[in-house]
Parts: C-alpha cells; sequence; structure tokens
C-alpha cells in the first residue's frame, strides 16, 4: 500500500514538472516575434494618425497606453516561454514598464522631427511648413480607361484631387500643431 503512495506521490510531483515547463519553441517564439513588432510599433503611428488626423482619446490610447501595458505582458510572456522558472520572468517587465514609456517618446520626437524637417523650411530660427511642397507632392491623374467618356475621367481625375486635397490640408494642420508643440 505504501507503495502505491509513493507512485501517487511521484506522479503528481511529474504532473507538477510538467506545467511548469518551457511552453513549446513555437509559442516562445511567437511571443518573441510579437515583442519586437511591439518595439518597432511606435514608428508608425505618428505617420498614420496625422494622415487620418485622429486625435483626443483614440491617439493617446493607441501611441502610449496600449504598447506600454503591452510590452511587459509580451516580455513576460516571452520570457516564461523560454525559461519558466527564472526570475528574469518578472523583474525585466517591471523594468520595460519604467523604460519603454521613454522609448516611446524619443522615437516619436525623432519622428515628428524628421517629418517637420522633411516639409518644412528654417527661417531666421524659426521653422515654417512648406505648404505649397507638401499639396504639390500628388499622385499623377488617371489616364483614360477603354470605353470610358472624357466626362467620367474627369469625374475621377476631380475626385482623386479632392481626396488629396483633404489629406494634404490635414497634413498640414497636423505638422502645425506638431511644430507649435515643439517649439513651445
Amino acid at each position: 500500500m505504501a507503495n502505491n503512495s509513493e507512485r501517487q506521490t511521484k506522479l503528481t510531483e511529474s504532473n507538477w514538472d510538467n506545467t511548469e515547463r518551457a511552453e513549446t519553441p513555437t509559442k516562445a517564439y511567437l511571443w518573441l516575434v510579437l515583442s519586437v513588432l511591439l518595439l518597432c510599433y511606435p514608428f508608425v503611428p505618428v505617420v498614420v494618425l496625422s494622415m487620418k488626423n485622429t486625435g483626443g482619446f483614440l491617439a493617446g490610447f493607441l501611441l502610449y497606453f496600449a504598447p506600454i501595458v503591452l510590452l511587459p505582458f509580451l516580455l513576460f510572456k516571452t520570457i516564461s516561454s523560454f525559461s519558466p522558472r527564472t526570475k528574469l520572468r518578472i523583474w525585466v517587465p517591471i523594468l520595460s514598464f519604467i523604460v519603454f514609456p521613454g522609448y516611446i517618446m524619443f522615437v516619436h520626437k525623432f519622428v515628428v522631427q524628421n517629418e517637420i524637417r522633411s516639409n518644412g523650411v528654417r527661417t531666421k530660427g524659426k521653422l515654417t511648413l512648406n505648404e505649397q511642397m507638401i499639396k504639390e507632392n500628388k499622385a499623377r491623374p488617371y489616364t483614360r480607361k477603354k470605353g470610358e467618356s472624357q466626362r467620367e475621367l474627369e469625374t475621377r481625375n476631380r475626385t482623386l484631387r479632392n481626396k488629396q486635397n483633404k489629406i494634404a490640408s490635414r497634413l498640414i494642420a497636423t505638422l502645425k500643431l506638431m511644430v507649435n508643440f515643439l517649439e513651445v
């Protein structure tokens, strides 16, 4: 009977060890890839959001809150997947929660200044936007398709110009806000 209880305790211990083991390598690499993608995330949204000109809560949530909360979670899952019993699985996410906001601010400042520099001109120490350059940077007009009348072609080109003018005016407005923010 004692032999049976020893076998039972060994089975429960082995089950416990199995739950503490690392996850399959594909899951571990998936978490690692997601963490790396999240580190590249701050380079994208400034331009995307400035083109769509969304602001307020949504922009703040997407640019700052979501990555700052997601990165520690992804790092925890990545480290736990590779080695579940290490102390790094707790400390690395905590440190990332402290360091990552600074990283996001640095990247955004770099991307914003680069965007302004490419569309702006510095005169007498003050940065002004080259709005004409932004407005002229447009796609070529459509050409006529088979069976399409001249009137239909003009309508399509007018629609294209209107869309491009809207995008250009939103970009100019966003860049002006960024210039004012950086000069304060």
